[in-house]
C-alpha cells in the first residue's frame, strides 16, 4: 500500500442554515452530529489535521474573516492561513453532505493533483503551492475550483454520496433512510 501525503481537513460549518432554520453542524444523525461526523469522515480519510471553518468556538476551528462572502472565501482564507512554504493540501467536505465516504475521499486524492467530481464542486481536494487571485476573489466554490484548474473526475455511481441537507423536510428525509441501512 502506497502512503499518501499528510492532508489537512477542512469541514464547511459556517453557513447561516436560512433554509433548515437551524445550526445544520448541530443536527442528529444516528446518534451523532453532523460537524462530529464530518469530523470521523476526515479522519477515516487520513486527516492529519481537521479544521473547522466558520466555527471559531470548537477547539479545531476557525473564525470566518470575511462572514456572508460564502464557501470559496473561507476556503481561500483558511488555506492563506495554514499553508506553510511547499506544496499545501487539503480536502474540503461540506458538514451538510453525510452521505459521503472515506473511499470516495480518498479516490479524489489518487488523482495527484487537486480534483473534484465531475459536476459536483464539493467535495474538494486541493493541491497548491501559492492560491492566485482568481482563487482568492472566487464567489462560489465551482469558481474556486476552476481557479486552481482542478480536476474533475468521474463521479461514483452512487449519486446519494452528494446529497446535501438544506431543509428541514431533506433532513427528515435522510434520517428516515439513515436510520433504515
Amino acid at each position: 500500500m502506497t502512503s499518501r501525503p499528510e492532508f489537512t481537513g477542512l469541514i464547511l460549518a459556517g453557513g447561516r442554515a436560512s433554509r433548515m432554520g437551524r445550526d445544520k453542524a448541530l443536527l442528529r444523525l444516528g446518534g451523532v452530529t453532523l460537524l462530529d461526523h464530518a469530523r470521523d469522515l476526515l479522519c477515516h480519510a487520513g486527516a492529519a489535521k481537521t479544521v473547522i471553518l466558520g466555527r471559531p468556538d470548537e477547539a479545531d476551528g476557525l473564525a470566518d474573516n470575511d462572514p456572508g462572502a460564502g464557501p470559496a472565501r473561507a476556503i481561500s482564507s483558511a488555506i492563506d492561513g495554514l499553508s506553510q512554504d511547499g506544496m499545501a493540501r487539503f480536502l474540503v467536505i461540506p458538514v451538510d453532505m453525510p452521505n459521503l465516504t472515506p473511499a470516495c475521499l480518498v479516490d479524489l486524492m489518487e488523482a495527484g493533483i487537486s480534483a473534484c467530481y465531475h459536476a459536483q464542486p464539493m467535495p474538494l481536494f486541493i493541491r497548491v503551492k501559492n492560491l492566485n487571485e482568481d482563487a482568492r476573489q472566487a464567489r462560489s466554490v465551482r469558481d474556486f475550483a476552476s481557479a486552481i484548474q482542478a480536476l474533475a473526475i468521474p463521479a461514483p455511481p452512487d449519486a446519494r454520496l452528494f446529497t446535501n441537507i438544506n431543509t428541514p423536510d431533506d433532513f427528515e428525509h435522510l434520517s428516515a433512510t439513515y436510520q433504515a441501512r
